[in-house]
């Protein structure tokens, strides 16, 4: 993917905040007694270069790295990275929870989401994905941390929205490719499975069950592309107009772009939002739970897309 040139000078590009995050993860490799550990002698990671390639290949480093991003980047981007994958503004002010997010919800391990923001009145929770794949389990436990937003909110329903982000498409998440090529596969099985579901989490939010139903039958579910994020990131680089903020959140762009690339999860066209490369239009990367919004990159299916928000 190309975006537009770095602000440091033609010739005398330095290291990004990426590189400096992998430099410290080098650091703690060679020197494991600051953490109370010692080197495995048996390790097939026997090497500061394999050490390097496995680190920069994980999930979870991703997922460090775009924690950093978008707990420095304004917080106006988490809203247009949301509207991006749900096809709708976004308003109110998305506040990043951290990582005590279990502890804080009483979540009791039932769930451990990659991200989880919340307005007054809405949860928007990311789960990203690289290699793994997901099943309807992960969607009806994002329902159950929804549920349990409420429950510490003093139950005050609120609405709920999860969205995949991943490579490929929509059909791509899921463990069988293709199963769930629009909502209607993953509604069934919702439906289906969400009381067995529901049986095996923590008492307080088991007692729930009808306001859990009510949840899965309104949640909103959303998919993102790496190729529309990048093209999100590059697009914020265009709108930069020279300040020192400017330059400090270009410095974030550059690396957060270059490690997207580097890592081979954008191709040489992205798209932005709800539009793919060689095709006029696309149905918005949305599920609304309840409803029929398909998410093709062929022909526009007979069934009925871009449910209006406003609703559920």
């Amino acid at each position: 993917m190309v975006f537009p040139t770095s602000s440091v000078e033609e010739g005398t590009k330095e290291d990004s905040w990426v590189d400096r995050y992998y430099e410290a993860l080098d650091f703690l490799y060679r020197e494991p007694q600051h953490l109370g550990r010692a080197k495995s002698p048996n390790s097939n990671l026997n090497t500061l270069v394999k050490v390097q390639v496995h680190l920069r290949s994980m999930e979870v480093t991703l997922n460090h790295l775009l924690q950093q991003f978008l707990s420095l980047a304004p917080s106006s981007l988490r809203g247009r990275l949301f509207e991006c994958g749900l096809g709708e503004p976004i308003t109110g002010d998305l506040a990043m929870a951290g990582w005590d997010v279990d502890r804080e919800y009483k979540l009791q391990n039932s769930n451990q989401p990659d991200f989880l923001f919340t307005t007054n009145d809405e949860t928007f929770s990311l789960e990203m994905k690289i290699e793994a794949k997901s099943g309807f389990q992960q969607v009806l436990k994002y329902a159950l941390l929804g549920l349990a937003v409420e429950h510490a909110r003093d139950n005050r329903p609120m609405r709920h929205s999860v969205l995949f982000l991943g490579k490929g498409d929509f059909r791509d998440l899921w463990r069988k490719k293709g199963r769930y090529s629009s909502i209607d596969g993953l509604k069934l099985v919702l439906e289906t499975e969400k009381l067995s579901f529901l049986s095996g989490q923590p008492e307080h939010l088991r007692t729930q069950e009808s306001r859990y139903f009510e949840i899965v039958s309104t949640l909103s579910v959303g998919f993102l592309s790496y190729d529309s994020l990048a093209a999100l990131l590059a697009a914020e680089i265009d709108q930069a107009d020279g300040s020192a903020g400017s330059q400090v959140y270009r410095k974030l762009l550059d690396g957060m772009l270059d490690e997207l690339d580097r890592r081979r999860l954008t191709r040489p066209r992205g798209s932005i939002c709800g539009k793919v490369p060689g095709s006029p239009t696309l149905p918005k990367h949305r599920l609304l739970l309840g409803h029929v919004a398909p998410l093709l990159t062929g022909p526009e299916p007979t069934a009925q897309a871009d449910v209006a928000r406003s609703q559920s």
